[in-house]
């Protein structure tokens, strides 16, 4: 009923609502074919590093269940969003600090983590709580290969 509900949200151009249905459908019943649906959405929506992000989730959680054309078949999509994704690096030694790229929070400091975004130009900013005051730190990230350190500083 879900896949049915999805194709139909899909159709409508309602991209979105059709990935948070097949989210649903996945969280009852996990397939691989679920996550390669959501993922082809993402491609069409243009959404490229959500799609790597599902298409290595597919490998993470299925890669030995995956028949050889599907395995063939994720790999490619891989290669292909990896050549137009990149990555930011963060590390972020401050305990409680909270990071934020594009507006989204990804997590809270200390954190080594490496993040796959879209390509162009993204803000992250460090903030960390003190009292009556608060600390901020904004870079813009124009190179995304590489290594980021974000570090809150006193402002």
């Amino acid at each position: 009923r879900l896949d049915a509900a999805a194709t139909k949200l899909a159709k409508s151009g309602a991209t979105r609502e059709a990935i948070a249905t097949l989210r649903k459908s996945f969280a009852l019943a996990p397939k691989p074919e679920t996550l390669e649906r959501i993922a082809g959405l993402q491609r069409d929506a243009r959404d490229f590093a959500g799609a790597y992000v599902t298409y290595q989730d597919i490998t993470t959680r299925f890669d030995s269940k995956l028949s050889a054309a599907q395995r063939t078949r994720v790999r490619r999509a891989l290669d292909e969003l990896g050549a137009i994704t990149g990555v930011i690096h963060l590390r972020v030694p401050d305990a409680g600090a909270t990071v934020l790229v594009d507006g989204a929070k990804v997590g809270e400091g200390p954190l080594d983590s490496t993040l796959r975004v879209n390509l162009g130009a993204h803000a992250v900013r460090g903030e960390k709580p003190k009292p009556n005051k608060l600390h901020k730190l904004t870079r813009s990230l124009f190179g995304l290969r590489g290594d980021e350190i974000v570090r809150v500083l006193p402002s």
